[in-house]
């Protein structure tokens, strides 16, 4: 990736397989450019207050029971149920 913005997929459809047809809604004008951005040993982003919009939708940051502490929460139930989740170590 060179560089997006984000957009939503307004139409999945089309053959099966590989000839599946995505076509997304055009990106809101004015809305944040996000590229690649490497990391180094000084910088951790160019632009480090950029809001991941997926993180945006699903996540948030509440208090937390634990002093000067704070909790990531989904916004969402999480589909995966315990009994799902599989750990292999190798």
């Amino acid at each position: 990736m060179d560089a997006a913005r984000e957009a939503r997929v307004k139409f999945i459809g089309g053959g099966s397989g590989a000839s599946d047809v995505l076509m997304f809604s055009n990106p809101a004008e004015g809305s944040p450019v996000f590229k690649y951005d490497q990391s180094d040993d000084t910088l951790m982003s160019s632009d480090p207050m950029l809001k991941d919009p997926y993180e945006a939708r699903m996540a948030e940051v509440r208090e937390s029971t634990i002093a000067k502490a704070c909790r990531l929460y989904n916004r969402y139930p999480c589909p995966i149920q315990k009994s799902n989740i599989r750990v292999r170590f190798l």
